[in-house]
């Protein structure tokens, strides 16, 4: 594992683009063992932003999320880890995370509907919202929903003109992490 974590953080390295920020797919990234080893290469690599989901589990449900599934009880296992976890980040590289990641608990249901109402909630100073547009969702509907032309609720949704109006009505700023994080210690700052 720690050989592969390294392959692939050097494999980006020689690249030579900017590190946006470090995550795992499915949130591998967050067991201790797992954590311990990329914090270790995000200080090697000075890579000093990471995704850590964080959303609340009850506005979720109450604002129409999926109910209680696998992701559910995910997600109160980061929830018991973020302590931890976040006091590794400690120590001579100044790190950034969002004070909230949005979209794990409604993976693959991003849809208009919900982000809408998602926007009318967010939390933090400092909110990442992810999305996988054009990724094959339908392994999520019941079976009589499946079908090979499901729509990609979560492309319609990143370009819904309301949801756009939504996030320019609300004075919301978009940006990528590097932005996000220099809009933060700005408004620490203050």
């Amino acid at each position: 594992l720690f050989a592969e974590m390294e392959a692939q953080f050097a494999r980006f390295a020689q690249t030579g683009l900017a590190w946006s920020h470090v995550d795992g797919h499915q949130h591998f990234h967050l067991p201790p063992v797992v954590w311990d080893e990329m914090v270790r290469l995000c200080k090697k690599y000075r890579v000093s932003r990471i995704r850590y989901p964080y959303e609340p589990i009850r506005a979720h449900l109450r604002s129409g999320g999926q109910g209680v599934n696998l992701d559910t009880v995910a997600a109160l296992i980061f929830r018991m880890l973020r302590k931890r976890n976040l006091s590794r980040l400690q120590g001579e590289t100044p790190f950034f995370v969002c004070d909230r990641v949005y979209g794990h608990l409604q993976t693959g249901q991003m849809n208009e509907e919900y982000v809408l109402r998602l926007l009318g909630r967010l939390e933090g100073t400092t909110n990442e919202i992810y999305f996988h547009p054009g990724a094959n969702h339908a392994h999520l509907l019941p079976p009589e929903e499946q079908t090979e032309t499901v729509k990609d609720v979560e492309l319609h949704a990143l370009l819904s003109p309301k949801v756009r109006h939504a996030i320019e009505s609300n004075g919301f700023q978009l940006g990528n992490y590097a932005q996000v994080e220099s809009m933060a210690k700005h408004h620490y700052q203050k």
